[in-house]
């Protein structure tokens, strides 16, 4: 697409001029043509700019549907950027909106520069620290728009939220590289290059580029960690309750996933090209609500099918679109990761969503029909979080996460249930990848356990009364909580001043970050932690920094010895294959030096 006359002329007026956040209409140049921005004021009265809706690549429709994502992409006149678009198509959890066309930047900033030309890195204007989020929802939900910045940017930072491909759109994988995968990891790895180009724009500095996420975007976050392709485009990493270890986080058979939709929606699946070429003739709301049944009839969990990350092919993959060719834990043991300062988040009760969410109303509907239905959840449990031979395993997470519960009994197994999903699904791959990176890089642990709101489960549950029995939901510390203090995904209006100090507290820790300072003077290192017996022993076990009753802050522990082992075998449960894999290459290896 080439711009006018009109717009070149606009262009070159524009480029020169240096024009005040206070001024409404900002017009910016940035690699694909002018944006208008329009001014918004923070919660503590600081006046900033919004660039909402920005294209950072050619929309991924048609043939481009399951494809990499393509830059260059230009436009004519003036983009409106005071209008936020549609997030990307996404159908999940009784869910279904947004478009194809939705690969977008917004960008929030103080400090308009607007001179395109400038050296970012000669130009003696200090330039503001970047905060790249990636956002959350399984790999199959969310959206920039939907995310409040009125907190966060009372701080001093330039904040740039891109939207990537989700769901079958974003993570579809062929044999033979035909749909090579990862699609909705590309397209973050160019929304980054987008920022390396075009931040200074905005006063960002790409030399202090945070990048950070929540959920599928905090696993996101450590992905970039691992892929070379990322390598160079961030300086520090901010994870909240995600992880590439994580068992939602990686999907391991997404061919099977595949053949199972492909049967569902009557696309031939005999050869890669032609169901490819099948699936991308189907009207995307087609597809979608495809999608939304396959999932909801086999995930009982997290709701994304594994529509995730996975592993590619590298012999049917271009070096330009091979995002991740090992398995995560391979590049986490063998350290080969991005050398940047990493720090993980985590909710007390991160697995209280998985009960309240989806499973209780399962579970009562399904005792309704099988009154013993309690004496198979434990095993279905474990095999839905990839424990093989679950039956084996039962006795173990009963006598761990049950003792002393009637097991016939759902109300009295409800915090047990809480805390075993929780550390199947988050704690364990989660624990498990700030053991292996602190090995090679700078890493600390918050752990969230302030119980004062505001809550999402109170937000799902507006009517107590009906709420599912969880124990204690005033005192529920759940699954993005900290999320409403930072970047909720709804306006809050009333705060008490316990809130406000605890937003302070989480607002202070991302802008020390940022910044490239310690996030708390007081904030100890987080240790690489095994189940066996060390020679020489960790100096001190891993340590975490807990923000707890009143918004006071403690160092301790992260978790009991009893609790880290069994964090450990989850991990070696559910990672078996590739461990083996890894010990049986360890030893060829350690034979070929005989």
């Amino acid at each position: 697409m080439q711009r006018s006359n009109l717009g070149l002329l606009l262009l070159s007026v524009v480029s020169v001029i240096q024009v005040s956040v206070g001024d409404v209409d900002e017009v910016v140049q940035v690699s694909g043509g002018l944006v208008r921005g329009s001014l918004r004021r923070s919660d503590g009265g600081k006046d900033y700019m919004a660039y909402q809706a920005i294209p950072y690549a050619f929309p991924p429709v048609n043939a481009s549907r399951f494809m990499p994502p393509r830059p260059g992409v230009t436009w004519e006149g003036v983009l409106d950027g005071s209008v936020a678009g549609p997030p990307c198509a996404q159908a999940a959890l009784g869910i279904k909106a947004g478009q194809e066309d939705c690969l977008h930047v917004y960008v929030y900033t103080t400090k308009v520069k607007n001179a395109k030309d400038t050296d970012p890195d000669t130009d003696p204007d200090p330039l503001l620290p970047v905060l790249v989020w990636l956002h959350g929802g399984s790999f199959v939900l969310g959206g920039a728009a939907a995310l409040d910045q009125t907190y966060i940017m009372d701080r001093d930072l330039v904040l740039v939220v891109p939207q990537y491909r989700l769901g079958i759109l974003g993570y579809l994988q062929t044999i033979q590289g035909i749909s090579p995968g990862n699609m909705g990891q590309l397209d973050q790895v160019l929304a980054l290059q987008w920022v390396r180009e075009n931040i200074h724009v905005f006063g960002g500095d790409h030399n202090q580029v945070t990048l950070a996420g929540d959920c599928a975007g905090g696993a996101s976050a450590v992905y970039h960690m691992l892929s070379p392709l990322s390598h160079g485009l961030f300086h520090r990493v901010l994870s909240l309750s995600g992880s590439p270890l994580n068992p939602w986080a990686l999907y391991t058979n997404n061919h099977r996933f595949l053949l199972i939709f492909a049967n569902y929606i009557r696309c031939p699946a005999y050869d890669p090209a032609v169901l490819i070429k099948c699936l991308r003739e189907i009207d995307v709301d087609e597809l979608l609500d495809a999608v939304q049944l396959v999932i909801e009839a086999r995930d009982l969990l997290v709701g994304n099918h594994r529509l995730s990350p996975s592993v590619q092919e590298p012999a049917h993959s271009h070096l330009s679109t091979l995002y991740l060719d090992q398995h995560p834990l391979h590049f986490m043991n063998q350290g080969d990761v991005a050398r940047v300062p990493v720090l993980m988040s985590l909710t007390r009760d991160v697995g209280g969503y998985l009960v309240d969410m989806v499973l209780y109303e399962f579970i009562e509907a399904m005792m309704e029909d099988q009154p013993d239905f309690l004496e198979t959840l434990i095993p279905m449990l474990l095999k839905e979080s990839f424990v093989p031979n679950p039956n084996d395993h039962v006795k173990e997470f009963v006598d761990f996460y049950f003792p002393g519960v009637d097991m016939k009994d759902l109300t009295a197994m409800l915090p047990g249930l809480v805390k075993m999903l929780g550390d199947l699904q988050y704690r364990s791959g989660i624990f498990t990848a700030a053991s292996l990176l602190s090995q090679h890089v700078p890493t600390y642990f918050l752990r969230f356990e302030y119980e004062g709101g505001p809550k999402l489960f109170d937000i799902r549950h507006p009517n107590a009364s009906a709420a599912p029995p969880l124990p204690s939901p005033s005192t529920l510390v759940g699954h993005g909580d900290e999320m409403n203090l930072i970047l909720p995904d709804q306006h809050f209006t009333t705060f008490t001043q316990e809130q406000k100090l605890v937003r302070k507290h989480l607002l202070d820790i991302v802008e020390n970050y940022v910044h490239g300072r310690a996030p708390r003077e007081d904030w100890p290192l987080f240790t690489s932690y095994s189940a066996a017996p060390q020679h020489p022993p960790p100096p001190t076990p891993p340590q975490a920094l807990v923000l707890g009753p009143g918004g006071s802050f403690r160092s301790e522990q992260f978790a009991t010895p009893e609790e880290m082992d069994m964090l450990t075998k989850i991990h070696t449960y559910q990672h078996h294959k590739v461990i083996y894999q890894m010990e049986q290459k360890k030893m060829e290896m350690e034979h070929d030096e005989l």
